[in-house]
């Protein structure tokens, strides 16, 4: 399983739509076995590609703070999970969803 995670300096990135890079999480079990990071172009806005990215790269799991609907849409039209409301340490938070502790908070921007 690969669980995406907006991110800047280790942490989750407030807002999905104006992060700069995602840290994905490669887990088996419920174990952490490797950690990739995925940087957006600056020139880009390009956030409808990245749920195909996350496609191409196997991931399954997006962990976010806040998204809007139409980005949220997105990624469940591509069967990526979205769990909002997440912050903190990226991967604390990791962590916490492979413990299943966490909730998705169900608000949009």
């Amino acid at each position: 399983m690969k669980i995406a995670i907006p991110t800047k300096n280790k942490n989750i990135d407030a807002n999905y739509s104006l992060c700069k890079s995602y840290t994905i999480f490669s887990v088996e079990g419920q174990k952490i076995v490797d950690e990739t990071l995925l940087t957006v172009p600056e020139d880009c806005s390009c956030k409808p590609k990245i749920a195909v990215k996350f496609l191409e790269m196997g991931v399954s799991v997006l962990l976010v703070d806040k998204i809007s609907e139409g980005d949220f849409d997105m990624l469940r039209f591509h069967t990526i999970e979205v769990i909002r409301g997440c912050k903190g340490i990226a991967l604390e938070v990791v962590k916490l969803y492979l413990k299943d502790e966490l909730i998705d908070n169900a608000e949009l921007l």
